[in-house]
């Protein structure tokens, strides 16, 4: 008995690049022609979907940020970025985003030309 076929037999592959917000001065492209691979790429995506869902900015809003502007570098909004986007990447752990902040990669909560929050203690 001879199988009906349901799927082509080849690929058909899309050879447009994928365009990503630029970073900082750097263009960010995904081309799937290999190279150096990073596992987490998927960083930037998350980022764009949270830029246009506004999921972070909107749930930045609910709190009532009572800290002196004077002594933050980061505002609630990138704080929260940072936990919410490396909790969805699989960085359970604080620690891990110390260790992330020197990766020259996407990093969580990072967003075009800044520093990740480093873990800095204000007095409120």
């Amino acid at each position: 008995m001879k199988t009906p076929r349901t799927a082509a037999s080849t690929t058909n592959c899309n050879d447009q690049p994928l365009l990503f917000a630029d970073l900082g001065a750097r263009q960010v492209v995904a081309d799937f022609s290999g190279g150096y691979l990073s596992s987490d790429g998927e960083a930037l995506l998350l980022r764009q979907l949270d830029r246009g869902l506004g999921v972070t900015r909107a749930l930045a809003q609910a709190f009532t940020d009572r800290r002196d502007p004077r002594y933050c570098d980061h505002t609630l909004e990138q704080l929260l970025a940072q936990r919410l986007h490396g909790l969805a990447l699989g960085y359970d752990d604080l620690n891990d985003h110390d260790t992330l902040r020197r990766d020259p990669g996407p990093v969580p909560g990072r967003s075009t030309a800044q520093t990740s929050p480093a873990r800095k203690r204000v007095s409120s």
